[in-house]
């Protein structure tokens, strides 16, 4: 896909209740989405909704760090690896922020 990640394909929402459950989704990428318009509709569609949506970029260009940036709920939502460095780091956050509200 020359470099492009089909985002549009992975944002999909799945409802159904879960009355205890966290509405969280983890996007992992390497690049800029293929449409970025609509990739960045759903996901303000699934943040407006109740969705956490956290980001993690592996070794990505400016375009798609832009476009992390306004995907992710937060700037603290972001995570950019280099050659898969920091997966444990980043595994360990996420479970301590999706754990222990």
């Amino acid at each position: 896909m020359d470099g492009q990640t089909d985002r549009l394909g992975r944002l999909q929402y799945h409802p159904g209740y879960c009355g205890v459950c966290l509405q969280v989704v983890i996007l992992v990428g390497d690049g800029s989405s293929v449409d970025p318009g609509q990739t960045l509709a759903i996901a303000d569609w699934l943040k407006s909704n109740g969705a956490e949506i956290y980001g993690i970029a592996n070794g990505v260009g400016s375009a798609g760090l832009s476009e992390l940036s306004q995907i992710a709920s937060s700037p603290y939502s972001q995570y950019v690896l280099q050659l898969g460095d920091n997966i444990p780091t980043v595994s360990q956050t996420l479970l301590d922020r999706l754990c222990n509200p």
